[in-house]
């Protein structure tokens, strides 16, 4: 396929799928120019797919759309993995926001994610009774007993919590073993 009539490969950015073809071709030599659909739309109206091929041409050959940047090599892992952190961060507050979801439908008042809420929050999941120091002290704040069902899943609600949060610890350490160290130490004096 490569020769004097195929100088430039242009493709339509479609989802995560085009990142396989867009390296395997960028590997093999190939000029490769990845367009944002959106940009398509704004040039030409409604997209079609028997049309697309020619508009995506005509557009890139006079100038109306522009390639898309395409990360390579480590930025692209870095990219990989702040999204991927991300992620993450995103499924720790959906767990967080469960958690306090069941300890405000039992009638606590506690504030779950502090050491001394974590600790309490082990307890109740574990079906632990509290000591008379802690109930004295939480009075206020603590609402009836869980049931079983309540014990069950707050009790894997706070192991899936723990384990994305160790997931988290990984994945920023690895991000930080790709961070040229220079980069590093500057940021950590930043702070």
């Amino acid at each position: 396929m490569k020769s004097k009539n195929f100088p430039e490969i242009l493709m339509e950015s479609t989802g995560p799928y085009f990142f396989y073809l867009h390296e395997e071709l960028t590997e093999k030599g190939y000029k490769v120019t990845v367009i944002n659909p959106l940009h398509l739309k704004e040039v030409f109206g409604k997209k079609t797919d028997k049309l697309d091929a020619q508009r995506l041409a005509k557009a890139f050959i006079l100038g109306a759309v522009k390639g898309s940047y395409i990360p390579t090599g480590e930025i692209r892992e870095l990219r990989e993995l702040t999204r991927y952190r991300e992620s993450l961060m995103r499924k720790i507050t959906q767990v967080k926001n469960e958690i306090r979801k069941f300890l405000e439908m039992a009638g606590y008042k506690i504030e779950p994610f502090d050491k001394r809420g974590m600790a309490l929050l082990e307890k109740l999941s574990r079906g632990e009774g509290l000591s008379k120091e802690e109930r004295d002290e939480l009075k206020e704040k603590l609402g009836r007993s869980l049931n079983d069902a309540e014990k069950l899943a707050l009790k894997q609600l706070v192991d899936l919590l723990k384990s994305l949060e160790a997931m988290v610890k990984e994945v920023e350490d690895m991000i930080i073993s790709k961070i040229p160290q220079p980069v590093v130490e500057l940021s950590r004096e930043l702070v």
